[in-house]
């Protein structure tokens, strides 16, 4: 990803390793509603941070069925990650997104 915005580094991946960072995504946004929801006072911005989860979820979740589906009725893979981005920026959640986002993106990728 070195040089590429995640955009781009995400578009090149094959079908099966993009489900495979989305998948770890998700995983990661679990940790992060673990640590809002536990760490931080529940106020409206704890509010706005697990509904943007919930939303950048609900993007992420259809797109994985598609990809598995081979359906091309889906978002373009660099629309998504830059959706993604800026929902997370949108939510208060820049700094946690882009920590689950390197964590998922440093998986061992398979070539096929």
């Amino acid at each position: 990803m070195i040089g590429q915005s995640p955009a781009k580094w995400f578009a090149n991946l094959s079908a099966r390793n993009k489900t495979i960072i989305l998948s770890k995504l998700v995983y990661e946004f679990t940790l992060i509603i673990r640590d809002v929801a536990i760490i931080t006072p529940f106020d409206d911005s704890t509010i706005r941070k697990l509904s943007g989860i919930g939303e950048m979820t609900h993007r992420i979740m259809p797109y994985i069925i598609a990809i598995n589906l081979e359906s091309k009725e889906r978002f373009d893979d660099e629309e998504l990650v830059t959706l993604l981005f800026e929902m997370a920026h949108s939510y208060g959640l820049s700094d946690a997104f882009e920590e689950a986002w390197r964590a998922s993106a440093s998986m061992q990728l398979t070539a096929v």
